[in-house]
Formats: structure tokens, C-alpha cells, sequence
């Protein structure tokens, strides 16, 4: 993983994820993780386009929390359909940041 920096902590069915390496594509990125209750999330979009976030969480059973923050403000997603599917704990969601969201698929994002 060359220029790519990933500090993973995870504490009571918890992941915190800083990634200093931007990624443009998250699709089914932690797709089917049943035990994880809460996500927590730094500093992951690409500030040169669009952001693909669709099925990030797909069937996520357990996953009651999630919390997305991004300090660079200069991104724009560009899908989140089927981003939270199948996610049928979820009771806590929490963008933090300014970003660029016009035009955004979100069909099916909180399909049970």
C-alpha cells in the first residue's frame, strides 16, 4: 500500500477508520461486517470528483451507529444508493463537513 497510511482501532465491536489516502470508490466497502454495532469514519473522500458510497454498508445487520466526518471540503458524492441496505439497527447517522451533494443516486439507501 505505497503513499497509503490506515490506522484501524476497533474497541467493543467499534471500527474507527482514519485513512490518509483518499479514495474515490467505497462500494461494499464494509458490506456483510454482521457484528459491527458502530462506524466511525475520518477524512476518506477524493477531492479531485466524484464519490461512489453505494452499498458502503450492504446488510450491515447489527450496525446501529455511524458517524462520517471530512474535513477537506472541496468533494462531492456522487452515489449512496443502497448505502445503508439491509441495515436494520441503524438509529444514529452523522455527517460532519461540508460536501458537494447535487445530483446524488440515493435510491434505496435505507432499504429494509
Amino acid at each position: 500500500m505505497r503513499n497509503k497510511k490506515v490506522f484501524v482501532e476497533s474497541l467493543n465491536d467499534t471500527i474507527t477508520i482514519e485513512w490518509t489516502h483518499t479514495n474515490k470508490n467505497m462500494s461494499y466497502m464494509f458490506a456483510n461486517l454482521q457484528d459491527i454495532t458502530s462506524i466511525i469514519l475520518n477524512d476518506m473522500l477524493d477531492s479531485k470528483g466524484e464519490n461512489n458510497m453505494s452499498n458502503m454498508f450492504y446488510n450491515c445487520k447489527n450496525l446501529e451507529e455511524f458517524n462520517f466526518t471530512e474535513t477537506n471540503t472541496n468533494y462531492e458524492i456522487n452515489d449512496m444508493s443502497k448505502m445503508f441496505y439491509n441495515c436494520t439497527l441503524l438509529t444514529s447517522i452523522s455527517f460532519e463537513g461540508e460536501y458537494g451533494a447535487s445530483n446524488v443516486n440515493t435510491s434505496y439507501m435505507f432499504y429494509n
